[in-house]
């Protein structure tokens, strides 16, 4: 291999000059590739310039608010609104509501604003007297704004907490066994975007699947990895019914889709839905309204979801009783929903003095136990009455 000349050309055609480096490409270059590289080793100092180091802009400070120690007395039901954030936050509106679990409760909503709280402020929410009996769920909710490049922002951010509140007249406790867990997970990729709305740049959310029970709001923070605490929150918004948008806010296009920002969903466990089986109102015979040869009863479901597969039986102890024992299958009792039942037509002797007679009513919903309930019946022949 030769550089200067060809193979067998004469000394006098020989390149003349001097060659300082031999570089062998694998592909054509370009005249504009050539002539850059040139300039920067003939004359660096006349071809570029370097400036001082660049550094990425300081996202801007952002409040952050949590609700915290929740407590019950005589005086009513209080919680902390704290300000963890570095900037202060504004047109704070809050709302208590409360579900019951069993039992009774009133009041079962609240609601207030506050205009501002400054970073490391406290303030308290207090509900007030609240009357309960049994257990329930109570759930705060605030939303508030901020100020970002010298304006209000349009951009709302929720925080949301529920707990488990033990009532007993005006005494309300809330047992640290009970309360729900806060968790975050990370959004996959699919489930965000980034894109522009009406000339703004925002990232679009829609949560697969959706669960608009449980999910809540969306967070972004940066930092080395999800458990960091060298990480800086970027930014947040609510969901609705699985779906939100966030101003860009200082998310840019290479974060969404170099997943340099951490998008996380808040996920709030929601109290389990349970059945909750009775027997109400065992009735029958012919002084009762209506007139009736059977004994009767009513399955009531008071729980939060469906009763399946109820199986019952009516049976009798005591007494001669010929006929009357009953017993049958109910699909379904939805929440909050009723079943009546009936005995066969009872035929026997059943006096109180001298042939007591029990009716027993009972019935069963997988894989609770069963509930019975008793009452005392009179038959003489083909009449009976229950006590």
């Amino acid at each position: 291999m030769r550089f200067g000349a060809h193979v067998g050309t004469p000394q006098t055609l020989n390149f003349n000059g001097s060659i300082d480096e031999i570089r062998i490409e694998k592909v054509d270059r370009s005249w504009e590739w050539v002539n850059t590289t040139y300039n920067t080793m003939n004359s660096p100092s006349t071809f570029y310039s370097v400036g001082g180091e660049e550094t990425e802009p300081t996202p801007p400070k952002i409040p952050i608010l949590d609700l915290q120690n929740i407590k019950g007395g005589v005086l009513g039901i209080s919680v902390a609104l704290v300000n963890s954030g570095g900037a202060t936050a504004y047109d704070i509106k809050w709302e208590m509501n409360l579900s019951e679990i069993s039992g009774y409760f009133f009041p079962k909503h609240a609601n207030g604003d506050i205009t501002q709280l400054e970073p490391g402020e406290e303030a308290i929410i207090d509900i007030g007297l609240m009357f309960g009996l049994g257990e329930s769920t109570v759930t705060f909710y605030c939303e508030y704004t901020m100020i970002l490049n010298d304006s209000r922002s349009e951009l709302d951010i929720g925080v949301k907490q529920e707990w488990r509140d033990n009532g007993y007249l005006i005494f309300h406790s809330f047992p640290e066994g009970k309360q729900p867990a806060k968790i975050w997970r990370t959004l996959k990729k699919h489930e965000y975007e980034y894109t522009i709305v009406d000339d703004e740049k925002v990232v679009n959310f829609t949560l697969d699947p959706p669960q608009p029970l449980q999910l809540h709001n969306v967070r972004v923070v940066r930092g080395h990895d999800k458990g960091s605490l060298d990480i800086t929150f970027l930014g947040a918004c609510k969901l609705i019914y699985g779906e939100g948008q966030l101003k860009e806010n200082w998310i840019t296009k290479s974060m969404v889709e170099s997943g340099d920002a951490y998008w996380e969903v808040e996920l709030v466990n929601e109290p389990q839905e349970e059945c909750n089986l009775t027997i109400n109102n065992v009735y029958g015979g012919f002084l009762n309204t209506p007139q009736t040869m059977t004994v009767d009863a009513v399955l009531t479901n008071t729980g939060t979801a469906p009763c399946v597969n109820v199986s019952w039986s009516i049976t009798f102890n005591g007494g001669i009783i010929f006929s009357g024992p009953n017993s049958g299958r109910i699909p379904v009792i939805p929440p909050g929903g009723t079943a009546n039942i009936s005995s066969n037509l009872v035929v026997g002797l059943a006096l109180p003095s001298m042939l007591p007679c029990n009716v027993i009513v009972t019935a069963t919903c997988p894989p609770h136990a069963p509930v019975t309930a008793t009452k005392e019946v009179l038959v003489i022949f083909l009449l009976c009455m229950v006590s």
